[in-house]
């Protein structure tokens, strides 16, 4: 599982420095990621066009990194578990773009977050 793990991170990695600034975002991520488990309470929309190099949510709830948007289909690679390609419409699927603080929620404890953004798409339905 951690020979996985590290090649997962590996992958998301490589993608990450393709993109302009992708390095230093990247380092913050590792950084979030290794520090104590943080706890988040609801995950909230950020605005603006997703790009490729942001990170947004699939109608999956998986944290992605987007890879590519071509004004309605959007994909990437997921943060959970390196799936790919993770691809959805940015119109019908409900995406949203996330903060680096939903995403390490999110890899800290995959089945609470799960969970939670279920319910929180449940009460917003």
């Amino acid at each position: 599982m951690v020979v996985q793990t590290e090649m997962a991170w590996e992958a998301v990695h490589a993608e990450l420095e393709r993109h302009s600034g992708a390095r230093r975002r990247c380092a913050e991520f590792v950084r979030l990621v290794r520090q104590a488990p943080q706890t988040c309470s609801v995950t909230r929309d950020q605005p603006g066009r997703i790009r490729p190099g942001d990170i947004y949510e699939d109608c999956s709830f998986h944290p992605v990194l987007c890879t590519f948007n071509d004004g309605d289909q959007i994909g990437g690679i997921s943060l959970i578990d390196a799936s790919m390609p993770r691809a959805c419409s940015v119109g019908s699927c409900g995406v949203i773009r996330l903060s680096i603080e939903d995403v390490v929620a999110a890899r800290t404890d995959w089945p609470a977050y799960l969970a939670r953004r279920k319910a929180e798409f449940d009460q917003e339905a």
